[in-house]
């Protein structure tokens, strides 16, 4: 028979290996839907390329004054257009930036799961638990978790190898 002691550390086993598995599963979740929404930039990038392309030029025509059936200032069109062109290049640039940024956060709260269902880098998935706070409201939450989770000892203990139900194998 197995004392009280053996039977609250199994006990105590087992809800911190529930505690690590569904930490990594919610990091796959929070990391898929961030990269879905990191791709929403992509309508700010196209509609810079057709900024900068010209596909709007001449849409909205100044109104230009006429003396002697010439316009007074001809190149008022062409500056408007040539500032329409660098402000699509701005567009672009900024969507491509915030798209870039959305896949990597993404792909690092994907990889931070896997690290968490390996039990293995515990200090970086507390790095990138702590940049998940910045994803507000879910990714708050998470990181919050993910924080006092990965504190415990006997999470500290499994992420060492030397926990119940841990490997000592750091190569695996």
């Amino acid at each position: 028979m197995i004392s009280e002691e053996e039977h609250y550390a199994a006990l105590e086993a087992s809800r911190t290996s529930e505690h690590l598995r569904m930490l990594s599963v919610f990091h796959y979740v929070l990391g898929g839907l961030t990269m879905l929404f990191g791709l929403m930039p992509i309508i700010h990038v196209a509609m810079g390329v057709m900024l900068a392309s010209g596909a709007f030029s001449g849409m909205a025509e100044i109104p230009v004054q006429m003396q002697d059936g010439k316009p007074i200032h001809p190149e008022a069109s062409a500056q408007m257009d040539e500032a329409t062109k660098v402000m699509g290049m701005v567009i672009i640039v900024f969507g491509a930036v915030f798209v870039v940024i959305g896949q990597t956060a993404g792909v690092l709260l994907i990889f931070a799961g896997r690290k968490i269902a390996s039990r293995k880098s515990r200090t970086f998935c507390l790095v990138v638990a702590g940049f998940s706070c910045l994803l507000f409201p879910f990714g708050t939450v998470l990181g919050v978790f993910t924080i006092i989770i990965l504190q415990k000892p006997s999470v500290v203990a499994l992420f060492e190898g030397r926990g119940a139900g841990g490997s000592t194998d750091r190569l695996r």
